[in-house]
């Protein structure tokens, strides 16, 4: 009989719910064909779901014999070994079965699976492998909360989901520790910010209209705006006209004047506006933690200024400052900062009439040489209704209500996750393939491999 024919009347007794004559089929053709392959299976996969592994193995492995490399059989071989707890074994068949794909070809579900198998066998490989496949594969990570995903698939991205966020969460937590006593307040609110910042628990915002998008610390006074008087600030008032002179010297050379909007937008008529437009624009002095040569070489007064302040560090992160230039009748429209963690400095170097900045429901207007200190976390929206340019000197500092035990454990979870997501950016399939077979096939009764692949 051939196959064609012989899946057809498969698919017409399943069709009619005569699971018992499907076997049977099956169990005749065997006997004259040893080697069918769509029988093996379908008897394999039979005797799984009716939860008589040993049977299900013996026909997976008869149909392994014949051919060992096909991906679908390691992979229903090592779910059978799943189910039997067997979970260094059942690794083995699933990174088999992703091995014999074609070159940079890596199956979602096979993998998930991998991971899942490798949780029991070495934490970090499994860390390791999961970062990299849903940086790869987004739709798997985001898969657990779609309701078209196929229920294993959500099933699969839920589990490894959080085992990847507990991964995590416990590496920064390992790093801050360092500067905290675990006996503290601080030991507290930097742990629910990390559980917070992992997914581990459900934010509890401190104002309606605070929605940082990407750090949300807890305990920290949530308001708009900080009237201040710090010696830095005498400091930065002091010095306002030489850093607007060396602004000017910017703007008329156009050094490093590029649009603040450089990327892509929401899907919004006021943010399409600024979008790689020169209605707003900025010259950075600092970005991502790094002195932008370009323009901070010819602003040598504004950086040493700046140097007076007490400047968030992270790294890739903070500080950054910047000249900002509103260009006449701009409107920047509603948006959230990053990060409650830090304040918005906002030094006034050119201020034309009707000009304004809102931060949450509270509205205030720039002058020269006057400085606003505000929590860009909230809400705010900014505006340039008059005939002239606006500008500002923009960085940031701590938020005043972080100890510096606080501030010392979050730029080192900083620098771990900057270092993390270099490495990340590193990896290759094929060295990570190796990798993880180099610990699952190591001989049976010897140690596993999760102390000798501490990289992350």
């Amino acid at each position: 009989m051939t196959e064609t024919p012989l899946k057809q009347r498969l698919q017409a007794y399943l069709q009619a719910g005569q699971q018992a004559a499907a076997r049977a089929l099956c169990e005749h053709t065997l006997k004259a064909e040893p080697e069918n392959l769509l029988c093996l299976s379908f008897l394999a996969q039979q005797a799984f779901m009716a939860g008589d592994l040993q049977e299900a193995e013996s026909y997976l492995q008869r149909a392994l014999a014949i051919r060992p490399e096909a991906p679908t059989l390691r992979q229903n071989m090592g779910m059978l070994y799943q189910q039997k707890r067997q979970h260094q074994t059942a690794a083995r068949e699933f990174l088999l079965g992703l091995k014999a794909l074609p070159d940079e070809q890596v199956a979602g579900e096979m993998a998930l699976r991998l991971a899942d198998a490798l949780r029991h066998v070495d934490k970090v490989l499994a860390g390791r492998l999961l970062a990299w496949l849903f940086a790869q594969q987004p739709a798997l990570a985001q898969a657990w909360q779609l309701p078209q995903a196929p229920a294993a698939i959500r099933e699969l991205s839920a589990s490894n989901g959080q085992f990847l966020a507990r991964h995590r969460f416990e590496s920064q937590w390992h790093v801050a520790q360092e500067f905290l006593s675990d006996s503290t307040e601080s030991a507290g609110r930097v742990r629910l910010f990390l559980e917070y910042f992992h997914g581990l628990r459900p934010v509890q915002w401190a104002h309606p209209l605070q929605r940082p998008s990407y750090h949300f610390f807890p305990g920290l006074r949530a308001q708009p705006f900080y009237d201040m008087d710090e010696p830095w600030q005498m400091a930065l008032r002091a010095d306002w006209e030489k850093v607007r002179e060396e602004k000017n010297a910017i703007l008329q050379t156009r050094t490093g004047i590029k649009p603040y909007v450089d990327e892509k937008t929401p899907d919004d008529p006021d943010w399409k506006k600024l979008e790689k437009n020169l209605q707003w624009t900025s010259a950075h002095l600092l970005k991502g933690g790094e002195v932008n040569a370009e323009v901070a070489s010819r602003c040598p007064h504004t950086m040493q200024v700046l140097q007076k302040l007490p400047l968030v560090r992270m790294a890739e992160h903070a500080p950054e400052a910047f000249f900002s230039i509103l260009r006449p009748d701009t409107y920047i429209p509603p948006h959230f900062g990053l990060s409650n963690l830090k304040l918005t400095v906002h030094l006034g170097l050119d201020i034309p009439a009707d000009c304004a900045i809102e931060v949450g429901r509270e509205r205030r207007g720039w002058a020269p040489g006057e400085i606003l200190v505000f929590d860009d976390s909230f809400r705010h929206a900014a505006w340039n209704r008059s005939q002239a340019e606006r500008a500002v000197l923009i960085t940031e500092i701590w938020h005043p209500d972080l100890r510096l035990e606080e501030q010392q454990a979050l730029s080192a979870i900083m620098q771990e996750q900057a270092a993390y997501q270099h490495a990340l950016q590193q990896v290759q399939w094929p060295q990570l393939l190796a990798d993880m077979m180099a610990v699952v096939l190591e001989p049976a009764g010897e140690p596993v491999g999760e102390l000798k692949h501490r990289q992350q």
